[in-house]
């Protein structure tokens, strides 16, 4: 499947063209930033009413979460919007500094990605880490690390 990664958008004129024009411009799904979903996040019919239940339209779904307690709560929220939009997978981006990290470190922040995979993966939807600079997994030994310790089959990776 090819997906299109969202634009930044700031109006509902731009989010229209964007929600209705992906498969013109040749995509088959579309991943949306949380600006784009977060007003549905817990009326996913509405979403649907909305935009339709091409399940293209929400193919992916990116956030950023520290992943402390209230953080992870809110991303079990966009799980569940998007076991309920269709959405085959959620990307995360980690944001916490990787300064100061050690590989064991990184190994208890992949099992605790792993956890929330498994629960993702309860409810029809895939969970993927998106790399960023300064994030924990962001060289080449940090992607060793991070996949030798997560789960197999709980985490993907989005590049």
């Amino acid at each position: 499947m090819k997906i299109a990664f969202s634009k930044p958008t700031r109006t509902k004129e731009e989010i229209e063209a964007l929600v209705r024009g992906f498969r013109a411009v040749g995509y088959d799904g579309l991943q949306l930033k949380p600006n784009q979903y977060w007003d549905y996040l817990d009326e996913p019919e509405k979403f649907r009413a909305k935009w339709g239940d091409d399940p293209g339209t929400a193919s992916a779904l990116i956030t950023a979460s520290d992943l402390t307690e209230g953080a992870a709560a809110s991303l079990r929220r966009v799980f569940k919007f998007a076991a309920a939009a269709g959405s085959e997978r959620v990307v995360l981006c980690h944001y916490v500094p990787r300064e100061g990290l050690t590989p064991d470190d990184i190994r208890a922040i992949a099992r605790d990605i792993s956890a929330l995979g498994k629960e993702a993966r309860a409810m029809g939807v895939r969970l993927s880490l998106h790399h960023h600079f300064n994030n924990p997994v962001m060289h080449r030994k940090d992607f060793d690390t991070f996949f030798g310790a997560v789960e197999d089959g709980t985490v993907g990776l989005t590049v």
